[in-house]
C-alpha cells in the first residue's frame, strides 16, 4: 500500500489539520506581519514572498508526512520477516 500526500489526500489532511496547530498558525501570522513592514516593497510583491514562504513550509509537511509513511512500512516490513538473533 502507498502512503504519500499525494495518494492519501484525506490522511495527509487529517494529520496536518493546520487550523488545530496553533504554534504554526501563530508563526505564520508573525511571518506576515513581518513582511507586511517591510519598507519599501509593492503589496504584489509581499504577497509573493509570503505565498512562497507558506509553500515552503507546506512542501516540508508533506516530506514530513511522505518520510514517516515510508519510516512506517519499513518498520512493518521489517516486522514481518524472522529475526535470527
Amino acid at each position: 500500500m502507498i502512503i504519500n500526500h499525494t495518494s492519501n489526500p484525506n490522511l495527509f489532511a487529517l494529520v496536518t489539520d493546520r487550523s488545530s496547530n496553533r504554534p504554526l498558525m501563530k508563526k505564520l501570522s508573525k511571518l506576515l506581519g513581518a513582511i507586511n513592514h517591510l519598507d519599501g516593497i509593492d503589496p504584489e510583491t509581499r504577497s509573493k514572498l509570503y505565498e512562497r514562504a507558506v509553500d515552503a513550509v507546506f512542501a516540508a509537511e508533506e516530506n514530513a508526512f511522505d518520510k514517516a509513511a515510508e519510516m512506517q512500512a519499513a518498520i512493518t516490513t521489517d516486522e514481518l520477516i524472522t529475526h535470527d538473533d
